[in-house]
């Protein structure tokens, strides 16, 4: 696992490879998503927010709808890539 930095505090790293020859997100598509929010907090991890047992999110990238990091480390993924972000 290699994490890749994006810039404001962003890195991510893929966790299932995508196919980048048909699609890359980029501001104003439309995407489906399932995501799972967690925090750091008095030396454990807790789950603040998400989605992956409930049916898909849609979001367009780029209207502010999701917390600045989330959409920003979406920018780019390919088809069908599953990434973990960490903001």
């Amino acid at each position: 696992m290699t994490w890749q930095k994006k810039g404001n505090g962003l890195e991510y790293y893929v966790k299932h490879e995508g196919d980048c020859a048909s699609y890359r997100v980029q501001n104003g598509d439309t995407v489906s998503i399932t995501h799972a929010g967690f925090v750091a907090e008095d030396g454990a991890i807790k789950q603040f927010d998400g989605n992956i047992e409930d049916e898909l999110f849609k979001v367009t990238i780029g209207e502010g709808r999701l917390i600045f990091g989330m959409e920003h480390g979406m920018l780019g993924q390919c088809l069908a890539e599953t990434r973990v972000s960490a903001i």
